[in-house]
């Protein structure tokens, strides 16, 4: 082949293939005047004649054995020289002028001129290829680069959150780059106003690209975006309404909708858990009557279900209610049987059982003494009463005065009776307190001969009644007396007086044998003194005509009496009852020692009573237990509750709560559809109430009701602010649209001409608000239907996440190598500039 060697003057002269360098020096030497040939690196700088610049071989020669040609050393080249950012000429040589390996071992000078040749010949000859391998020589280096640093740990920093900010600290490293890559590929470093002129060229056009790269890159990211945004699916939510839902779901902090709705359950829609959804929310309706009316309609729909809701908590929780009076009757019921049982296994009341021992009651008798004689009025009464209660006729006294009237048959005497005698119905009705004359009839049938009968404050007819029918003074049959008879039985029977009661049937009989004893066969009847006389010459002295009790099961009757009066204040021991309860004390202290005997002395009997005050207590426990909850003085603190619980027994403890419960019940069931009752029973934090029911149904059980009232809280915020809010806007509207017109004011030219033309152009524009109503359906739904929008919205947001890494990251590439290839390409561009140049 020919070698072509190019003059200084544009000429191209031919040597054979093989010709020797140093015959070509001379022969272009000799046609251009230079002087003695040289090597190439001495020409450079000087001038030939004519000030034409002296050029190395290098420059004038040409062709496929020229510097120029596409070769491997080439390749490489252009490749070491984008790694290095320009400085593989350099590099080289360095490398050669210290080992004589590819140049003049010493020379550096010379050997960087020869390799700037080498690489402005290839960039001249082969601007593309040169551009491809400073490309890969770029993008290899700046990757290496990275690892490296990442490798070595080393703390790069971090990019400005604006895009302004990542564009200016583009620049920035762009231009320092530049400046390196510039200040490298200059020429002549002694020559300092061009390397300083190469560093600054370099450093622009790089802070330039560098600065342009985060511009580009969020461009392209965000058209990529865009796009993928537009063809995203989102389930069974058409796109449209999906893209607003996702971009409000996407305001809520991570995992918090999903959070809220757990707490809230089943019932709860997407607005109730986040504002940027309720927002949506209001939007949707404030813009569509149609998505107005759906949310409407599902906010009212789920208040009309606020009591079936917190019903269903409160059981979930507290267990089914008991209205507390059935429940206190039902424990009552259930002590009667038990009681029943219990004292009839105890007194021997059944065939079953055999009859306890015989009760000394001496002991209660000697203190009632003390205390009758250290009491007055209507206390004294009803002690005395009680003391006559106790006692009996003596079952001797019947074979002793059997005897008393054998002897005295024999002497023609009788006994006289004993003890004292039978008590008349006038005489039992004076000592109980006497009868109020109501209409007057008592006087009137000259009753108030009788002092003491008729009193201001005495009985009713009907109660002085039952009192007498209870003594026996109306028939033998007690319980029939008292159901059966009327008042004129009562006054039919104090105009007979003396009536005697049922009971002294045998002190009556008595007295008349004693009587009829008494008078002589002449009829003149004997005193009492000379009749004792006269008896005493041949009787034994009598027994007392009255013993004490010692029969359980009366004593326990008398017992079951007191508890009345004492406990119920029913009437009594011959004593009103509003009399009766202001003297207790003393009839407290009786009913105690009567107990205390019966316990001592009847076998099982302790057991019974243990079991009974058990199941009264529970029936008692009822009752607190609905007065726990509330703000007035009866509610007890929760340190006095705690104290309570501590003293009761497991059923005590579960009789109060059923109370509880029924209170509960009450104060829901009577507020339907409405929170009053809800935000009664919860209160707020510190409240008394809710450390109340923690302790009275557990801490978990008391959480989650005061969880179920906050959450109607919650839904009733919802549907105040969506129903509030929708209602205004539609109103406004109306009143504007239906107002009269005026022409004659700008206002009304308005309205005139230019609402007309905008209503025209909205019909062609396109609807944006053709979604709302869809909107409002995901919106308002509730349970399963609600999660599975949530989860296809959840989705099409991770998805989208997804596509705009994919895009930051597509962006982030694509402008790095287009500013890279810009990079090579212009310097490239400037490598052929130079040749051109110097051929010139």
């Amino acid at each position: 082949m020919t070698i072509h060697a190019i003059g200084p003057d544009g000429i191209t002269h031919e040597f054979p293939d093989g010709t020797d360098q140093g015959v070509i020096r001379g022969v272009l030497a000799k046609q251009y005047g230079w002087g003695a040939p040289g090597r190439d690196a001495t020409a450079q700088g000087s001038s030939g004649p004519g000030g034409v610049s002296k050029r190395t071989l290098s420059d004038l020669v040409t062709g496929n054995n020229g510097e120029g040609h596409m070769s491997a050393d080439n390749v490489v080249r252009s490749i070491a020289n984008g790694i290095t950012f320009g400085g593989a000429d350099r590099l080289a040589a360095f490398m050669g002028g210290l080992t004589g390996v590819g140049g003049e071992q010493g020379d550096y000078a010379g050997n960087l001129a020869k390799e700037q040749e080498k690489t402005d010949a290839y960039a001249a000859e082969h601007p593309y290829a040169n551009i491809a391998g400073r490309f890969a020589g770029n993008l290899a280096g700046t990757l290496a680069g990275g690892k490296a640093l990442g490798a070595a740990g080393a703390a790069l920093p971090s990019l400005p959150a604006t895009l302004a900010g990542r564009a200016a600290a583009g620049a920035g490293i762009g231009g320092a780059l530049g400046a390196v890559q510039g200040g490298l590929e200059s020429r002549d470093w002694s020559n300092f106003p061009q390397t300083a002129s190469d560093v600054g060229k370099g450093a622009a056009l790089s802070a330039l690209l560098g600065g342009a790269v985060p511009v580009a890159a969020k461009g392209i990211g965000a058209g990529y975006s865009a796009l993928a945004n537009t063809l995203r699916d989102y389930g069974p939510i058409s796109a449209p309404a999906g893209r607003i839902l996702a971009r409000s779901l996407a305001e809520a902090p991570a995992g918090s909708v999903e959070a809220e709705l757990g707490r809230l359950g089943e019932s709860a829609m997407l607005p109730d858990a986040a504002p940027s959804l309720l927002g949506t929310a209001q939007g949707a309706m404030g813009n569509s009557a149609e998505a107005r009316n759906i949310l409407a309609s599902a906010m009212k729909d789920r208040r009309a279900g606020v009591t079936p809701r917190l019903a269903a908590d409160v059981n979930e929780n507290f267990g089914t209610a008991v209205p507390p009076r059935q429940a206190t009757a039902d424990i009552l019921a259930h002590r009667a049987n038990i009681d029943e049982a219990n004292y009839g296994a105890a007194l021997g009341e059944s065939l079953a059982h055999d009859a306890p021992p015989p009760v000394d009651i001496k002991p209660l008798l000697q203190d009632l003494d003390r205390h009758i004689k250290n009491s007055e009025g209507m206390e004294k009464k009803a002690l005395v009463n009680l003391r006559d209660a106790l006692m009996k006729p003596n079952p001797d006294l019947a074979e002793n005065m059997q005897k008393a009237a054998e002897q005295a048959a024999s002497s023609g005497l009788s006994a006289a009776p004993s003890g004292p005698g039978p008590q008349s119905l006038v005489n039992f009705l004076q000592r109980a307190g006497g009868l109020k004359d109501e209409d007057g009839d008592l006087v009137s049938m000259g009753l108030n001969r009788f002092p003491g009968l008729i009193t201001k404050n005495g009985m009713d007819y009907d109660t002085a009644r039952r009192t007498a029918a209870e003594a026996g003074y109306l028939g033998h049959n007690i319980d029939d007396a008292m159901a059966n008879t009327f008042i004129h039985d009562l006054v039919g029977k104090l105009e007979q007086h003396p009536t005697y009661s049922a009971f002294d049937d045998e002190a009556v009989n008595a007295r008349n044998a004693y009587d009829a004893a008494r008078t002589r066969p002449n009829g003149v009847r004997m005193t009492a003194k000379e009749y004792q006389a006269e008896l005493a010459k041949k009787a034994a002295p009598p027994p007392p005509a009255m013993v004490p009790k010692t029969e359980a099961v009366n004593l326990h009757k008398l017992k079951q009496e007191l508890d009345n009066i004492i406990h119920y204040d029913a009437p009594g021991l011959g004593v009103p009852a509003a009399a009766v309860s202001r003297q207790q004390g003393a009839l407290k202290l009786a009913r105690g020692k009567l107990n205390a005997l019966l316990e001592e002395q009847v076998p099982g009997y302790a057991e019974a009573n243990r079991a009974s005050a058990a199941l009264a207590r529970r029936g008692e426990a009822v009752e607190a237990g609905t007065k726990i909850l509330g703000t007035g003085p009866e509610a007890p603190w929760p340190e006095e509750l705690a104290a309570q619980l501590a003293g009761m027994e497991p059923g005590e403890r579960a009789a109060l709560a059923m109370g509880t419960r029924g209170r509960i019940e009450e104060k829901i069931r009577r507020t339907a559809n409405d929170l009053t009752a809800g935000k009664a029973i919860a209160q707020g934090d510190g409240d008394f109430n809710r450390a109340n029911l923690a302790q009275v149904f557990g801490d978990q059980p008391a959480a989650n009701f005061i969880n179920a009232v906050d959450r109607e809280k919650a839904f009733a915020d919802t549907a105040n602010r969506l129903i509030g809010n929708s209602e205004t806007a539609p109103r406004e509207a109306a009143t504007k649209a239906m107002a009269p017109r005026k022409i004659g004011t700008v206002s009304a030219l308005k309205h005139a001409i230019l609402e007309p033309a905008t209503s025209q152009l909205q019909k062609v524009l396109p609807d944006v608000t053709r979604s709302y109503p869809e909107i409002a359906r995901v919106l308002a739904a509730q349970g399963p239907e609600r999660d599975a929008y949530l989860a296809a919205l959840r989705d099409a947001i991770a998805r989208g996440a997804q596509s705009d890494a994919l895009g930051s990251s597509l962006g982030n590439r694509a402008s790095l190598i287009g500013a890279l290839l810009a990079n090579d390409a212009l310097h490239s561009g400037q490598l052929r500039e130079r040749r051109d140049s110097t051929r010139r």
